[in-house]
């Protein structure tokens, strides 16, 4: 299992370096989530919302100031086949908001951007 965990963290640290480097381009797509091919697979990032306690109860429950359940956004990553349907997901695997922030700022062309920007 931890093996399993390590090689999560190790695929995820390589889809940011690729990212980084721009060996990996990532097109924007619907609903803020961002997809690319690699090796002849889909991978889609995005995110999503979440309740911060999941069982919703008790008095440890996490809520807002206002008493509601509190909420967070987790990072997936999701496998796809042709179709569009989801083959694996990644979630809460070390590295993950990272390559959401690379990945986001890579696919807006930030870079380019803030290059133009510069240049003035």
């Amino acid at each position: 299992m931890s093996e399993d965990i390590s090689k999560s963290v190790r695929f995820i640290a390589k889809l940011l370096e690729l990212t980084q480097d721009g060996h990996l381009s990532w097109e924007i797509g619907a609903e803020e989530s961002f997809t690319t091919n690699l090796e002849g697979r889909i991978l889609k990032i995005h995110q999503v919302r979440r309740r911060a306690d999941p069982a919703g109860s008790g008095k440890n429950a996490t809520r807002t100031w206002l008493g509601t359940p509190a909420f967070k956004n987790v990072v997936a990553l999701e496998l796809l086949n042709e179709e569009g349907k989801v083959t694996f997901k990644f979630e809460n695997v070390a590295g993950m908001r990272d390559l959401w922030q690379a990945v986001n700022f890579s696919a807006s062309k930030v870079d380019d951007f803030i290059d133009k920007v510069l240049k003035m």
